[in-house]
């Protein structure tokens, strides 16, 4: 009996050995997940320190999950962390937000190609459903509603590339544009073009035009970087800039 008893409790601790551990991963990917959204909706602003103390008292955590995701979100470029001293927002530079959308045209474009030959009429069915939604969200005036739907677009078209390393390479790219287009929400004027833009990337998927989908798709892209930039860098500047001396 008593050996019996051993083996129950032994078997008792290796069940509950691994909770602990899937109590801190969870605790970690929660707690990534949360800066992560407070620095993409600037609750968490542009070159701000982070205060951890503070951080950790609001959240009831301690310091050891804190600076374990912010060491994830410095891999992510969201974040800049100075020895002894604490972490830092990343600023949004406007020439590396451009350099970005750079690579967003490439890798989108080329997914895009990949996308005509691999995906499935489903795939495409459930993208032309989605892109419907974003429509709603642009007649409704839901600009932050509509803008969720067409950063999912987006992922979407990488999606059916069948390609898992752009896909990745992808998501990191875009979560360090996010913010920068979160801020520029009220660019207005971009809205209309934008969906007309969209309207012809899905017409070109559904043609299955691997060149003109391309194409389609690296022109909105760029078209929105010029935009976010422009509005990104009015954002950014000095709200009573000193005035210039002009001679006489």
């Amino acid at each position: 009996m008593a050996g019996r008893k051993q083996v129950s409790e032994a078997e008792r601790s290796l069940r509950k050995a691994p909770q602990p551990v899937r109590f801190r991963e969870s605790l970690h990917d929660s707690l990534t997940q949360r800066l992560r959204k407070m620095i993409l909706e600037h609750e968490l602003k542009p070159g701000e320190w982070i205060q951890e103390l503070e951080l950790c008292q609001t959240l009831g955590i301690s310091r050891t999950p804190m600076r374990e995701a912010l060491k994830v979100l410095a891999a992510e470029k969201l974040v800049v962390l100075h020895p002894y001293r604490g972490a830092t927002v990343t600023e949004i530079d406007p020439t590396i937000l451009l350099e970005l959308f750079e690579i967003q045209a490439i890798l989108e474009s080329q997914a895009g190609v990949l996308a005509c030959e691999r995906a499935s009429e489903g795939e495409i069915a459930a993208f032309e459903a989605k892109h419907a939604t974003m429509i709603q969200h642009f007649d409704g005036n839901r600009r932050k509603a509509y803008f969720a739907v067409n950063q999912e677009l987006h992922c979407a078209i990488v999606a059916m590339s069948g390609n898992a390393t752009l896909t990745a390479m992808h998501g990191t790219v875009m979560e360090q544009i996010e913010r920068a287009r979160f801020l520029a929400l009220d660019t207005a004027h971009r809205w209309e073009h934008s969906i007309e833009q969209h309207e012809g990337i899905l017409d070109a998927l559904h043609r299955r035009d691997a060149n003109l989908i391309a194409t389609r798709i690296r022109t909105h892209v760029l078209d929105t970087g010029t935009t976010v930039v422009s509005a990104v860098t009015d954002a950014l500047a000095p709200a009573n800039p000193d005035p210039v001396d002009v001679a006489p």
